[in-house]
């Protein structure tokens, strides 16, 4: 294992390659980024075991009971301090939050994988003004997973340079509350299903039907807000055999369930799209 630490002001960087793994939960009063440059991570949380696949970050929030359980390959850690996070929310989304909460979901973004190679570049060798160049490289990093989380799944369609992807996430939000298979989205796309697969994977970093949940759970936040509908009702209305599943991926999505997610947003705790916020 080969690992390269540095601590800067109200941020610390770790690099570690082919890490020797010993589970431990673990309660940290930082926001932790989490980067899978190559191989995949897991980690376990209370409601769930997301893994990153390379090229995907995940965000942890101050007080997120977590343990990694696997790696096989390159990560980079970037950890935050509260104060920090909410300085930089504040200005991507330009409003008035603390206590931000971001949900554990893995992401793919593509822009920061270029921020990612210079900084680690950076790490590699002291060199004068490095400090300054990490961390300018640290926030820009952290605005753009931001801006990422933030970006509503629709969105993606102006960031897909193939036209079969754009096609089978056309398909998919218009058929969301379909019971849609990977057969149909691959047809809908003129594509077989492992072509779909891969392309759909190098083009996003998530499978065809991890894209379609997340898209099914982030309408169903739609309808808990704007209508007075069911918890059943709605998960039944967006593409869910049943309420159960529905509360499952809400669960580990947004660290709780739908209904005291709709209470949370109907008191006002909640502030943009993707992440919780006192204000």
């Amino acid at each position: 294992m080969s690992q390269t630490y540095v601590q800067l002001s109200d941020m610390g960087i770790l690099h570690r390659t082919h890490e020797v793994i010993e589970p431990r939960w673990r309660q940290d009063e930082v926001y932790k980024l989490v980067l899978c440059l190559s191989g995949s991570l897991a980690y376990e949380t209370p409601l769930s075991k997301p893994r990153i696949r390379a090229g995907q970050f995940l965000l942890f929030n101050p007080g997120d009971k977590h343990q990694q359980l696997h790696c096989d390959g390159d990560k980079l850690l970037v950890e935050f301090s509260p104060t920090l996070v909410n300085e930089i929310t504040r200005e991507v989304v330009g409003t008035s939050a603390v206590d931000v909460r971001f949900r554990h979901a893995p992401t793919f973004h593509r822009p920061i994988a270029g921020i990612v190679k210079s900084l680690i570049a950076e790490l590699a060798e002291a060199r004068p003004g490095q400090r300054l160049m990490l961390e300018h490289s640290v926030l820009q990093l952290f605005v753009l997973a931001v801006r990422s989380t933030q970006a509503a799944p629709k969105g993606i369609l102006s960031s897909l340079e193939r036209a079969s992807v754009r096609q089978a996430v056309t398909m998919m939000m218009e058929c969301y509350r379909d019971a849609l298979t990977l057969e149909a989205i691959a047809k809908s796309a003129d594509m077989s299903k492992f072509s779909l697969i891969r392309q759909f994977r190098e083009a996003t970093g998530l499978t065809p039907y991890e894209w379609l949940v997340q898209y099914r759970v982030h309408r169903a936040c739609e309808a808990l807000l704007s209508t007075k509908g069911t918890v059943l009702d709605i998960a039944l209305n967006h593409g869910f055999q049943s309420v159960s599943a529905f509360n499952r991926e809400f669960r580990r999505i947004h660290g709780m369930s739908p209904t005291k997610w709709r209470q949370l947003h109907q008191e006002g705790v909640h502030t943009g799209n993707e992440y919780d916020a006192k204000t």
